[in-house]
């Protein structure tokens, strides 16, 4: 995903923290009715400017843009942005908004890619990869948020912030056993129990997935029974499994209001379809 957009995925997930559960072009249902969050009319327009590269660099197809757009029109609106207005020439998209909205226009152009890894026991894997885990150093604040960079189908290793004792926590990760795909929806909520979560539902297709996964997970001994949920790479929580799944949903805990509500707006939509490079971002009042 491109540089840029992957620099600003820290601010949508900020406060994060381990949680307790874990063809023919049409629109897709999900962008048709995004949640409005609040909204607050004020002088002036923020306009964000991005570039969009296909496969190879390549220019993406009309059809390709013309779901870009309905994303970010659902994003926009669940990140509760006045007035927003999409527009699409070629490979370019401009946002507009109402109101000094720089912050929200670079968060909603974060790809939103999901997925779903088990954990692995790093005296259980192979030499390559442990030595990989021995070497990640999790402690300063550049390496903090080091992303999984190896492709879903391959083991990796990550940090995630919000590990013991408030410190940042290096984990071996499994292939991807689950993607954004499966998810139909994402909900943020204010629970009394845990403080803001975003509860995740799945399709169909995800719910028997989900269930065979926690299924085999929950007979795991620890640290090999948890299940870890990334955003494009970033480890946003690896709870434990103790019971196989049965209800369809995943719940995201242990966030703040903003980041609940912005982690909601990035996954219940589906990722982009393609990559966004932020090319400006102006603010001009009225």
């Amino acid at each position: 995903m491109p540089l840029a957009v992957l620099s600003v995925l820290g601010a949508v997930l900020a406060g994060c923290a381990s949680g307790t559960g874990a063809e023919p072009v049409r629109e897709d249902p999900r962008h048709a009715a995004a949640p409005p969050g609040p909204a607050v009319s004020v002088a002036g327009r923020t306009t964000a400017t991005y570039r969009a590269a296909g496969p190879r660099g390549a220019a993406p197809e009309a059809a390709l843009m013309r779901r870009v757009a309905g994303v970010l029109r659902a994003r926009a609106a669940a990140f509760g942005l006045d007035g927003p207005v999409v527009a699409v020439r070629g490979a370019t998209v401009t946002v507009t908004a109402s109101g000094p909205a720089a912050d929200a226009l670079r968060q909603i152009a974060a790809t939103g890619d999901a997925v779903f890894r088990p954990v692995l026991d790093p005296a259980a894997v192979p030499t390559a990869l442990r030595q990989r885990y021995a070497a990640l150093d999790c402690d300063t604040a550049d390496t903090a948020d080091t992303p999984a960079s190896a492709a879903p189908r391959l083991p990796t290793v990550a940090c995630r912030r919000g590990g013991p004792a408030g410190r940042a926590e290096k984990l071996v990760l499994g292939p991807a056993a689950l993607d954004g795909t499966a998810v139909s929806g994402a909900t943020a909520a204010d629970s009394t129990a845990g403080g803001w979560a975003v509860e995740l539902r799945f399709t169909a297709r995800g719910r028997a997935a989900l269930a065979a996964l926690t299924a085999g997970l929950a007979r795991r001994p620890a640290p090999a029974n948890r299940l870890a949920f990334l955003v494009d790479g970033a480890v946003v929580s690896a709870p434990a499994v103790t019971a196989e799944d049965t209800a369809g949903t995943a719940r995201i805990g242990g966030l703040t209001p903003a980041s609940a509500r912005n982690l909601a707006a990035l996954v219940g939509g589906g990722p982009l379809p393609v990559g966004l490079a932020l090319e400006d971002v102006t603010t001009t009042s009225s």
